[in-house]
């Protein structure tokens, strides 16, 4: 059952797409497809929890991941003759099973209700709050540094177009300093993350730590 780790997160991130592609002039299938998305998001969330409890640890320590999906090593050749290496991690633990359950339900409950309030571009207003899901999921769902930083930053952006969009008088003015709040947060994240895996990788090339 490991690829309903990235299928989980794809899931909302192909609604999203879709939306836009080709229901941007159909706000009311728009969000009928939304709500199909995020449905199947959350039966796939279900599903996960279910065969969470059957599947053995994967790794022992104070993280121990079940249903591990990873990617190969991606070495950055682009950064010196003995490149750094990257590589994407999903897992499943017990505190994400309680963040992807809640995110999914959630999200099913917007999409029911919010859209049919919206008076205009709902289905950009729908297709912005799946790239929110799937970039969450992907947080939530991470079991290495790198990855878990890019879901992370990824989050931001679906969420400053909500509230540019949508938001009251105020919402650019307040955009401004969501922006430079995060901003202010994300740098010296990644400046820490870059730490932890210098010190804590045996391989100093490797840039991706389990969590």
């Amino acid at each position: 059952m490991s690829y309903l780790l990235p299928t989980t997160i794809l899931l909302p991130l192909l609604g999203g797409a879709l939306l836009l592609l080709l229901f941007r002039n159909e706000p009311l299938r728009g969000s009928r497809l939304a709500t199909i998305f995020a449905s199947l998001t959350l039966i796939a969330a279900v599903v996960l929890a279910s065969r969470f409890w059957n599947a053995p640890a994967i790794e022992t320590g104070a993280v121990q991941p079940r249903l591990l999906w990873k990617t190969s090593e991606i070495p950055l050749t682009f950064l010196s003759q003995t490149p750094p290496v990257i590589r994407f991690q999903l897992g499943l633990d017990a505190p994400g099973i309680a963040m992807i359950l809640l995110t999914s339900i959630v999200m099913v409950a917007i999409l029911l209700v919010v859209p049919r309030q919206i008076e205009s571009k709902t289905t950009e207003y729908a297709a912005s709050l799946l790239f929110a899901e799937s970039f969450l999921l992907g947080a939530f769902l991470s079991m290495d540094l790198v990855s878990f930083y890019i879901f992370f930053e990824l989050t931001l952006l679906p969420v400053m177009v909500l509230m540019i969009g949508w938001g009251t008088d105020q919402s650019r003015p307040a955009t401004r300093k969501f922006v430079l709040f995060t901003l202010a947060g994300s740098l010296p994240m990644m400046a820490g993350l870059a730490g932890m895996a210098t010190l804590a990788s045996p391989n100093a090339f490797d840039l991706t730590i389990a969590i």
